[in-house]
C-alpha cells in the first residue's frame, strides 16, 4: 500500500492558521479619511453704505449721550454742533460757589448767544434723587433757562472734573478748546470765551 505524503495538506493548514492568527491580532484600516462637505456658497455681505456728511457717525468730537432736566435725550453732537463755542460748567447743587454763580451764568447766556455761542450746565449730583431735587430748586431760584444735563458716565472721563464748578470750552467739532477754568470765576469767563473761539477761528 503506497503511503500518502501529508507533506502538502500540512503546509495548507499552517498558511491557514497563520492568515487567522494575523488577522485576529492585526488592526482593521482605518477608513480613508473624507474631506468635509464644502459649506454652501452664501453672498458676501453687501459693504456699508458710507455715511453721509452730517451723521453722527462721521462725529469725531467728544462722544456721550445723556438727558436734559426733562428727560430729553442729548447727544455730544446735538450740543456741540449748532454753535462756535459751547461753554460746560460743571456744577453741584451742595456747592455754594456753583450756586452763587448761577444767576450771573443766566446773564452771560445771554450775551454768549449774541456771539453765536452757547452755555450749558451739568448738574454733577443730578443722578442722585436729593441732587436733583435741590438742584431744580436753585435753578428756579436763580432764574435759570440754559440748558442743564445730567451727568453721564464719560462726565469725568471727558472732562476730568477735579473740582466744582469747572467750566470747559468744546468747539462746534466736539473738540476740548482753551483751558478749563476751576472755581467760581465770572470775570473770566467772556475773556476765556472769546479766547476760545479766536482759537478755533485760526
Amino acid at each position: 500500500m503506497m503511503r500518502k505524503d501529508k507533506t502538502p495538506i500540512l503546509c495548507i493548514t499552517l498558511c491557514v492558521l497563520l492568515t487567522l492568527l494575523l488577522g485576529a491580532c492585526g488592526r482593521a484600516a482605518p477608513p480613508a479619511p473624507t474631506e468635509a462637505p464644502a459649506p454652501a456658497p452664501t453672498e458676501a455681505p453687501a459693504p456699508a453704505a458710507e455715511p453721509a456728511a452730517g451723521e453722527e457717525s462721521a462725529w469725531d468730537g467728544l462722544v456721550f449721550e445723556t438727558t436734559d432736566l426733562d428727560g430729553n435725550p442729548v447727544t455730544a453732537q446735538e450740543l456741540f454742533s449748532a454753535h462756535t463755542v459751547t461753554m460746560v460748567n460743571v456744577w453741584a447743587s451742595w456747592c455754594p460757589p456753583c450756586v452763587r454763580e448761577l444767576p450771573d451764568l443766566q446773564r452771560l447766556s445771554g450775551e454768549f448767544a449774541e456771539k453765536d455761542c452757547a452755555l450749558v450746565g451739568f448738574l454733577l449730583d443730578g443722578d442722585e434723587a436729593q441732587g436733583l431735587a435741590d438742584g431744580r430748586a436753585r435753578l428756579e431760584e436763580a432764574g435759570v433757562t440754559y440748558t442743564i444735563l445730567l451727568p453721564c458716565e464719560e462726565l469725568n472721563e471727558i472732562f476730568s472734573v477735579q473740582a466744582v464748578p469747572t467750566s470747559f470750552f468744546v468747539d462746534s467739532g466736539g473738540h476740548l478748546v482753551g483751558e478749563p477754568i476751576v472755581g467760581a470765576y465770572v470775570e473770566g469767563y467772556t475773556a476765556a470765551l472769546d479766547a476760545a473761539v479766536a482759537q478755533t477761528a485760526k
